[in-house]
């Protein structure tokens, strides 16, 4: 070899180290700097996945009615289909601010649509509209569905986590799935109760026989028509446990 040879290969081992050693102090810089940000991201990650733990679990126990209250749900809409009926066909006198569904003990209302159209602009009705006439029985619908607020907030902490931006896109798609279905059950409980409203007639014909009345028969028919939740919860429960494979954090 030349003594230009040897300067080529001394001049390109030189610049070798120095690229290497370079990239190298680069990256355990990287990880220096990013690593208390990845720990303060995995703790609260970890505290996320506890909370939802401990709001789902902490008294499931098999009856997800003691978070999501679907049985106060039906029964105080129940009530309010069954003072519809008793006012309208046995002219019986109802005290509505003092009842399970009034404004102080359910906030919240679902209304469709075309309800919230048909209201139109405030404005004080004149004397001809105050009393209008009554369509038939056979045509009520169960619409405007009373929510007690527990039921709502019980919702929103549903999508409070689901808009964490610590949530991973698997556990957003279960509780975005979770959310749905609890509006579905909302919606469901007016379906059953529209149905149910056509055999009040038969059931009740007289005051004596509503006095004597019972919900099961409502309850079981929404029982069969609504699926239940505890197949989501779980996968959102069983998700949570693993996704930091504690087994592998602890060996």
């Amino acid at each position: 070899m030349t003594l230009a040879d040897i300067r080529d290969v001394v001049q390109i081992a030189f610049f070798t180290v120095i690229a290497t050693v370079t990239i190298l102090t680069y990256i355990h810089a990287k990880r220096t700097i990013l690593q208390p940000l990845r720990t303060e991201v995995f703790k609260q990650q970890l505290k996320l996945m506890s909370d939802i733990l401990d709001f789902l679990t902490a008294e499931y126990e098999g009856a997800i009615n003691t978070v999501f209250p679907l049985d106060d749900l039906l029964k105080i809409n129940t009530i309010q289909m069954f003072d519809d009926y008793a006012e309208r066909m046995l002219s019986l006198e109802i005290i509505r601010d003092q009842r399970p569904y009034a404004p102080q003990n359910c906030p919240h209302y679902l209304l469709p649509h075309h309800l919230i159209v048909e209201a139109g602009a405030y404005r004080q009705p004149e004397r001809s509209e105050r009393e209008p006439a009554a369509p038939p029985w056979s045509e009520y619908k169960y619409e405007a569905i009373a929510i007690p607020s527990i039921f709502v907030d019980a919702q929103e902490k549903v999508r409070t986590f689901a808009r964490s931006p610590l949530a991973p896109e698997k556990l957003v798609d279960l509780l975005q799935a979770l959310d749905q279905e609890l509006h579905r059950r909302v919606i469901q409980v007016g379906e059953v109760l529209t149905e149910c409203a056509q055999e009040m007639p038969t059931m009740y014909p007289t005051a004596e026989r509503l006095k004597d009345s019972s919900f099961s028969w409502i309850q079981n028919r929404f029982n069969r028509k609504a699926e239940r939740l505890e197949s989501t919860i779980d996968q959102i429960t069983d998700y949570a446990r693993t996704y930091f494979g504690p087994e592998n954090l602890l060996t």
